[in-house]
């Protein structure tokens, strides 16, 4: 390998969300990408809509840390159920709802 080089080393689905993880440069820096195809953000149940179940949900978690995920209420991917995962739900309060 080459100074700089960046390779990827693993594919993984969980649930709505598919994680990289890869190598970056020499020395290697390792890392790990989340991308969350759940549309509109805030949908943490799957149903396509963002509503009172959603806001449940993540209400049922809210303040716990440390391996949360989006079924969890964990919108933004940090892996804690907070203030800005309530704040990206109830900004798409509403969305995907007929």
């Amino acid at each position: 390998d080459t100074p700089g080089s960046n390779q990827g080393s693993a594919v993984a689905a969980l649930g709505n969300d598919l994680y990289f993880t890869g190598v970056v440069g020499l020395p290697y820096d390792t890392y790990v990408a989340r991308y969350s195809g759940i549309d509109p953000a805030g949908d943490v149940d799957g149903s396509g809509c963002v509503d009172l179940s959603d806001l449940a949900q993540l209400l049922s978690s809210y303040g716990t840390a440390a391996g949360m995920t989006y079924q969890d209420g964990d919108v933004d991917g940090d892996e804690d159920v907070d203030l800005t995962d309530l704040a990206e739900l109830l900004a798409h309060y509403g969305e995907g709802c007929l």
